[in-house]
């Protein structure tokens, strides 16, 4: 077979392929739209991402939205490595908009005793899960993170609660 030969070979399988792919993806736009994927349980709210989008401010929100994203995909696919890592990551993030150093900070000096509380658990407890599940070597065994141990999802949600209080 002569270069000519194989290239054009090559160009008609790479445009048989997209034929095959543009067909498949048709079938899935004709028969399922986003709100099919509604099954998917979500550590953060898709209202709470929207409200979050639509402020205007001065900070840059684009981490922040990805962060949220990243981890709704990593829980509904029990990545639970990935969503205490991301947790952490989030917690880490905001402070700068509360007017802080740190989360630490910050849950130390929230105002209400209920959300005080929730704050200083999700300081306290979820970086003390990340600490085991992230930096704990290898053993003979060593069972892997469960959704339980990684649910924080109330704490986040009304720490973004805050967060769009504070910059709406």
């Amino acid at each position: 077979m002569t270069e000519n030969e194989r290239q054009e070979a090559y160009e008609y399988g790479l445009e048989r392929s997209k034929a095959l792919l543009d067909s498949c993806i048709n079938e899935i736009e004709k028969f399922w739209d986003e709100e099919d994927f509604d099954f998917l349980e979500k550590y953060i709210s898709d209202e709470k991402i929207e409200q979050l989008k639509e402020i205007e401010t001065g900070f840059d929100l684009s981490k922040l939205l990805e962060l949220c994203r990243e981890l709704n995909i990593n829980y509904s696919t029990r990545n639970y490595y990935a969503v205490i890592m991301l947790v952490r990551t989030i917690i880490d993030h905001v402070p700068p908009i509360m007017d802080c150093k740190s989360f630490g900070q910050y849950a130390n000096e929230v105002k209400g005793n209920t959300l005080k509380k929730m704050m200083l658990r999700l300081e306290d407890q979820s970086r003390k899960v990340a600490d085991i599940l992230l930096h704990e070597q290898i053993g003979k065994k060593h069972p892997v993170p469960t959704k339980q141990q990684v649910d924080f999802r109330s704490e986040i949600g009304f720490l973004l609660d805050e967060v769009i209080k504070r910059i709406s």
